[in-house]
Order: structure tokens, then C-alpha cells, then sequence
């Protein structure tokens, strides 16, 4: 019996010292103090469903990014103005993901990997934008496309100049074409890949806004593949109209087969981006589907839509069968490109071109049928 009484004086006597070591520690370290405090709080706040949440994850990912921005500076001077300094980026930022606590699923990704230059093109909703494409970078020489603004905030804008990104000037309607024209003689003599987001602005809505034209007109000129990426909607847990910023975040990522603009001229860009949109707004909609999107968020069907040719007036009859058949012909190909990249890839651009020489085919057969309309 005594000797328990004994241990347990002992023992009390050591929680005693430990607590009194700890205390002094701190009175005689305050900023270590203040640190713990702050972390504690900090946690509590980024993890707890709070209305306080938003404004602490989002001022988290703000200032991981813009500090993030300044320490890669010096590094990219070494290297300044080249694409690979990206690649660097992709590979270490991917922390902000589990901090956030945001899962990236990607599929698809081998669609990336070709060994050739290409035009990526992905939907754009939000500032997290940025976290899904370090999380899908292609790698090697690849720049994206971004409004000349960026170059103006703050470390970010000039980290991301020293990174190799191609700014344009999105009001100035000259200096943009030549822009494009400058980077479409880029593409293929560097092999270099192109990350664009055709809505031209940020749109958090589940109704893709209408493509701007710029990128299709780039891989035309160039000559190159269009890799169109699809990115589900952040609003089950991320909304800056409701103020939310919920843990365990989902979002999918799909990449769909290349489609190769061989052979095709600035006359067929107004049908291909119409088509590649459609195509992505109907990934799109799956997959809100399958990572269970709130009804609430997803867009209603005007009734003005038209779902086939036999509602149709017979002035444009012909022009809107005509669209239906590329249509046809252009579904038709990306599936079969699919099946060639996953079963014969060292065959994949020669089955590629005789896919698109139908295309053009197409194409040129419903120019042909609007002028005669």
C-alpha cells in the first residue's frame, strides 16, 4: 500500500516539474507562445463549420500562394521566363490540397502525356482554378494563356512572368491576334503545350459561358492537337456568393481524347468550338452527376432549345442537318481516337489524320450548304 502512495506522490511530483518547465519555457519564449496559440486557433477555425471558415481558408490559400510567389522568385531569376520552372511548382504546392482539405481526382491523364504540342483547354470557375491545374500540369514546355491583369498582382504576376507565362491583352483586339499569331510560331518549334480557358473569364455557374475563339484559332494555325479538360463544379463545398468553404472537397477531373485540327483552316474554327464546347458541357454535366451535385446549382434548360431538324423552318433546314452530320462525324472521331491511343498509340496521328480529313470533309460540305441556304 505504501509503496502505490509512494509511486503516486512520485508521479504527481514529475506532472508538477514537467507543467512548471513548460510554464517558465514560454514566460521566457512569448513568441513561441503566441505561435501555439495562433496554430490552435487557426486549426480550430479551418476545420470547424463556422461562419468564420471562408474567411480563414481562403485568406490560408491567399497567403500560402502570395508567400509562395515571393521564395520562388530568386529561384526562377536562374532560369527566368522558361515554362519548366512550372513544372517545380506543380510538385511542391501540392500541399495547399490536403491543408484546404480538397481531393483532385484526375482521369484520363495519359491523354496529357503525348509526346507532342498541343492546345489544352479547361473550364474556368475560381480562383482554386489555379490548385487544379498545378495538380494536372502536363510537364514539360507548357505556358498558359492569362489576361495581361495577372502580371499586376503582386509576387504572384511576377512569379508567374519569371514561370514563362504568355500574357494577353485581352481589350486590344490587334495585340491579341498578335499574340496568338507570335505563339502559334512557338508551338511547334519548341514543342510547346498551351493551357487556355476559353471562357475568357472566371464562371461559377453549371452553364459554360460561350468559348472565345482565340485558342481554337491558335491550334488551327498551329496545326496541333485540342486536349479539352474538364473540371467539376466546386460549389458542393466552395461558393464566394454563399461564403462557403467546406472540408472534404471533391473535385473530378476528365481529360478527353486529343483532337487533331490537321488540315483544317480559320474557315472550320467557328464549328470546332461550338462542337468541343458542347462535348465539354456534357462531360460536364456528368460529372456534377456522379460527384452528387446540389439540384439547387444546376442550370435549367431554356425553352427555347432545339432538339432536332424536323422543328426546324425549312430556310435553315439544311444548314442545321448539315451541322448535325459534322456533329456525327466529329463524335465519332474522338471515340475512335480514344480506342486507337489506348490499343495502337505509335499509330495514333495517321489514324488521327484520316478522322479528320472526314471532318474537314464535313465541314467544308456544310459551309457549302449555308451558302446555298
Amino acid at each position: 500500500m505504501s509503496t502505490e502512495s509512494s509511486s503516486s506522490f512520485e508521479s504527481g511530483t514529475t506532472n508538477e516539474i514537467n507543467q512548471d518547465v513548460y510554464s517558465s519555457f514560454l514566460k521566457e519564449h512569448p513568441l513561441v507562445a503566441y505561435s501555439l496559440a495562433f496554430t490552435l486557433v487557426w486549426f480550430l477555425l479551418i476545420r470547424l463549420r463556422t461562419p468564420l471558415q471562408y474567411y480563414v481558408k481562403f485568406a490560408t490559400y491567399f497567403v500560402i500562394v502570395m508567400t509562395y510567389s515571393f521564395f520562388l522568385i530568386p529561384f526562377a531569376l536562374l532560369r527566368p521566363k522558361d515554362c519548366r520552372n512550372i513544372i517545380y511548382v506543380g510538385k511542391t504546392l501540392s500541399f495547399l490540397l490536403r491543408i484546404l482539405d480538397v481531393d483532385v481526382v484526375l482521369e484520363n491523364g495519359k491523354y496529357l502525356q503525348v509526346n507532342q504540342p498541343y492546345v489544352l483547354i479547361a473550364n474556368h470557375q475560381s480562383a482554386l482554378d489555379f490548385l487544379t491545374m498545378m495538380k494536372i500540369w502536363p510537364g514539360g514546355n507548357c505556358t498558359p494563356l492569362a489576361k495581361k491583369e495577372l502580371f499586376w498582382a503582386g509576387p504572384f504576376g511576377l512569379a508567374i512572368w519569371l514561370c514563362g507565362i504568355t500574357f494577353i491583352d485581352r481589350l486590344n483586339h490587334e495585340k491579341a491576334k498578335g499574340t496568338i499569331i507570335k505563339l502559334s510560331e512557338r508551338i511547334n518549334r519548341e514543342n510547346l503545350r498551351t493551357f487556355v480557358f476559353p471562357e475568357g473569364t472566371r464562371n461559377f455557374k453549371t452553364q459554360m459561358l460561350p468559348f472565345k475563339k482565340g485558342a481554337f484559332h491558335l491550334a488551327v494555325e498551329a496545326q496541333v492537337p485540342i486536349i479539352c479538360v474538364v473540371v467539376s463544379s466546386y460549389l458542393n463545398f466552395f461558393s464566394n456568393q454563399e461564403r462557403k468553404f467546406l472540408n472534404g472537397g471533391l473535385v473530378k477531373v476528365r481529360v478527353l481524347p486529343p483532337f487533331q485540327t490537321k488540315g483544317m483552316t480559320a474557315d472550320s474554327v467557328g464549328q470546332l468550338t461550338k462542337h468541343l464546347q458542347e462535348k465539354m458541357q456534357h462531360e460536364f454535366d456528368l460529372l456534377n452527376s456522379e460527384i452528387n451535385l446540389d439540384e439547387k446549382y444546376l442550370a435549367k434548360t431554356t425553352s427555347g432549345d432545339v432538339s432536332s431538324c424536323s422543328t426546324l423552318n425549312d430556310s435553315s433546314l439544311n444548314t442545321t442537318c448539315a451541322s448535325d452530320e459534322l456533329h456525327q462525324v466529329l463524335n465519332s472521331s474522338l471515340d475512335d481516337e480514344a480506342a486507337s491511343f489506348n490499343d495502337k498509340e505509335k499509330d495514333f496521328s495517321m489514324e488521327n489524320k484520316i478522322l479528320n480529313d472526314d471532318n474537314n470533309n464535313s465541314i467544308n460540305d456544310d459551309e457549302k450548304n449555308k451558302k446555298i441556304s
